[in-house]
């Protein structure tokens, strides 16, 4: 596995908030805790690429939401929020070079944190950072591949993976109060301890997976299930309104 990250900007305090409070983020601590979390993806197996910081960005370290890699095709997306939209477009030549580059395009909007993506399933978030046209050209793009793409609504957070992300073939950990569970169809939904609402946002990376050392029941959940959770202090990132599959784009190599 490939995990592409970028160095947190010194603007990151100026960055788009919508659901979090504007609270002050420890810059050196911020740093400190993403080099954490590159170390946890390293942990997992992930070969890095580091991007340089782009203080003109504020929001740039959140990787996730510049692009969409699935098999050998990166979507490069087209955020709803107008300040980010460059994001995708500084991002693209930066990219391997065996990658297949396709965009969305106006009047499609789309985040890469609104993608969850189970197995040959994408669950397509219609969030404030995702649209009908922007899921819709996803849809096409992705069905060329073998993937089949379904909407989902999204309320009371800002991305589709705030409220769930994959923790294994046909599995998903899942916050039930900020998306309709019905939208997922047949999918194995195992949810999250009540009193940790942010909890369900993790990074599956085969067996082991990242997840946020401030949801301890959830960390015991993963591992009851089998799984080896490595917990990140994300604290900083998450006062930006971030969780742990945020800062990198993960490619899964061909063996």
């Amino acid at each position: 596995m490939i995990a592409i990250t970028r160095d947190v900007p010194s603007t990151i305090a100026r960055g788009l908030r919508t659901h979090a409070g504007n609270v002050a983020i420890d810059l050196e601590l911020a740093r400190k805790q993403h080099e954490d979390y590159r170390h946890a993806l390293e942990t997992c197996g992930c070969d890095l690429i580091r991007l340089l910081a782009d203080d003109d960005h504020p929001d740039s370290v959140f990787v996730e939401d510049s692009a969409v890699v699935l098999d050998g095709t990166a979507v490069i997306a087209r955020s709803g929020a107008v300040a980010r939209r460059r994001e995708g477009k500084l991002l693209e030549p930066l990219l391997p070079e065996n990658l297949e580059i396709t965009s969305i395009e106006a009047p499609g909007t789309l985040d890469g944190g609104d993608v969850l993506v189970v197995g040959k399933q994408i669950f397509a978030g219609l969030s404030t950072r995702t649209n009908a046209e922007g899921i819709e050209q996803l849809s096409r793009i992705a069905s060329r591949i073998g993937y089949r793409t379904s909407p989902v609504e999204v309320h009371g957070c800002l991305h589709l993976k705030s409220a769930a992300s994959a923790i294994g073939e046909g599995k998903v950990l899942l916050n039930p109060e900020l998306i309709d569970a019905s939208s997922l169809g047949d999918i194995d939904r195992v949810l999250i301890p009540g009193n940790e609402a942010e909890g369900a946002n993790v990074l599956l990376l085969g067996n082991r997976v990242i997840c946020s050392v401030a949801f301890p029941a959830t960390v015991g959940l993963l591992s009851d299930l089998g799984l080896t959770p490595i917990a990140v202090d994300n604290s900083e990132m998450r006062k930006a309104e971030a969780g742990v599959t945020c800062s990198s784009i993960i490619i899964d190599v061909p063996a």
